[in-house]
């Protein structure tokens, strides 16, 4: 990985290798006019973020007992419930900043701060596409995010040196090789493989058709990524398995997208890296634009998809150490219990402690506001307006900042109550 500080100050860079190439499999455009500027690409809405969403640590653990009472009175919290799987990821979050807080020492505790900025219209947002965009060579790409569900087709564009995403192409019950038996990999209603291609090639169609609007330029690339289950498959398995899974990619996307990296493949590690990449040049983007406080810089991101957490966090040399656990919303209840786990993972027994490098970049000087960055899974239940007096507990001024320790049990004893309802 490239040293990410300079990923702040020179948003495209060669982090990884593509095998994008001039590839005509991957080039979107059909003829000649297509390198003409358009204004669809170029337009941008006005956009005003709200700074309170940077929210100072002690503010927010103070308020964090009262947000736990109050999301288990929501309906959500049922597990039969359609948004049980984000209830529990935001409560996973939420039990572990109070874990990492009482882990901390008081002046890291007073520096430190929480992001709630999850993704904008212009300055882009802290999904692993945006740290993949950040990384590339490519003014204008579409990327292929092969997730757990249905691929997003994801279109981003750079302009003076800021990525944003313009348009995402998704359909209900799309094509995903996550669907697809290869290997160990047996998910539950299982897609034949020349079907999932079928598929696959079919949405690629409708995908071209969709982006046609945007008059994109000759060369733009079709770059895809697989995480997920089936990556999970790839990275637990040994050399001559993941060549199984690496061929049967090629196979998939072969008249359709390059690989992004050097494989179809991103493990956790590098997804968790992009995850940060990302989340660190929006939030350098908005101060940049007089959107956020100056001397906020994002120090780690903290994020949880349908099948993993990944939490990455920058050591003092500008290098990203990602920490995570194999459990994601969909083990819900699972997760919603495994925030001891994951402070584990961030201050091991033995071995390296990120949880140090965590510290240490709060007490370097030139970062003046520190930031944790939530993202993916843990903002999506407090980015649903349904849920907004959740949110609005979470950035109010607390009452009294020094009994959150005390606290603490009570809000963990309310999650226990709630489970065995």
């Amino acid at each position: 990985m490239q040293d990410s500080k300079a990923i702040v100050d020179a948003p495209v860079v060669e982090q990884f290798k593509s095998k994008s190439g001039a590839d005509t499999k991957a080039n979107v455009g059909h003829s000649a006019h297509h390198h003409k500027k358009t204004d669809a690409l170029e337009r941008k809405e006005d956009e005003k973020i709200d700074p309170s969403l940077i929210v100072p640590l002690p503010n927010l653990v103070a308020n964090i007992p009262e947000a736990l009472v109050a999301l288990h009175d929501k309906p959500c919290a049922d597990e039969k419930h359609d948004d049980y799987a984000l209830f529990a990821a935001l409560v996973f979050t939420l039990l572990s900043t109070m874990e990492l807080w009482n882990a901390l020492a008081d002046a890291i505790r007073e520096k430190l701060c929480i992001g709630l900025i999850k993704e904008t219209i212009n300055f882009g947002n802290t999904s692993v596409s945006m740290g993949a965009a950040v990384t590339s060579k490519h003014k204008c790409v579409v990327f292929l995010n092969c997730g757990t569900g249905g691929i997003k087709w994801q279109l981003y564009y750079r302009k003076n040196g800021v990525y944003r995403l313009v348009d995402e192409f998704k359909p209900k019950n799309g094509a995903s090789p996550n669907a697809l038996s290869i290997g160990s990999h047996a998910p539950k209603n299982a897609v034949e493989f020349a079907l999932g291609r079928e598929k696959l090639e079919k949405e690629y169609a409708d995908a071209r058709k969709y982006f046609s609007k945007y008059n994109l330029p000759i060369d733009t690339p079709f770059l895809a990524f697989v995480t997920g289950t089936l990556r999970q498959c790839w990275e637990e398995a040994d050399a001559e398995g993941r060549t199984i899974y690496e061929t049967k990619m090629v196979d998939l996307f072969a008249t359709i997208a390059s690989a992004f990296s050097t494989s179809f493949f991103i493990s956790q590690d590098d997804e968790g890296k992009l995850e940060l990449i990302g989340a660190r040049q929006l939030y350098s983007n908005l101060v940049k634009a007089g959107q956020l406080e100056e001397g906020t810089k994002v120090i780690g991101s903290f994020g949880i998809g349908k099948g993993s957490v990944q939490w990455t966090i920058l050591n003092a040399l500008y290098k990203e150490i990602m920490v995570g656990l194999q459990v994601g919303m969909n083990k819900a209840k699972e997760l919603k219990g495994s925030s001891k786990a994951m402070i584990a993972e961030m201050i091991p027994e033995e071995g390296e402690r990120p949880f140090d490098d965590l510290v240490a970049m709060c007490k370097k000087r030139s970062n003046k506001r520190p930031t944790i960055a939530w993202k993916s899974g843990c903002l999506l239940l407090l980015d649903n307006p349904v849920y907004a007096d959740i949110k609005k507990i979470l950035l109010q001024k607390p009452r009294n900042v020094v009994e959150v320790e005390v606290v603490k049990e009570d809000a963990e004893n309310d999650v226990e109550d709630s489970a065995s309802r």
